[in-house]
């Protein structure tokens, strides 16, 4: 599951890149699409690892 949002990851930097190279609006929401399956799975995975924390880590309130 990592490869994968690692590989989403690489792909839509590939395509974000080549979205202000060609000046294509349709390749910036393809990359906008791919960053944030990515985003999604690393927030899927962190919860998966976590699934008694009740907060982030450093920004939670309670451990102020």
């Amino acid at each position: 599951m990592n490869q994968l949002r690692l590989g989403l990851a690489i792909a839509g930097f590939i395509l974000a890149l080549l979205s202000v190279a060609l000046d294509s609006g349709r390749l910036g929401w393809a990359a906008i699409a791919l960053l944030s399956g990515s985003l999604l799975l690393r927030i899927l995975l962190r919860q998966r690892a976590n699934p008694k924390s009740g907060g982030d880590g450093p920004c939670d309130a309670s451990h102020r």
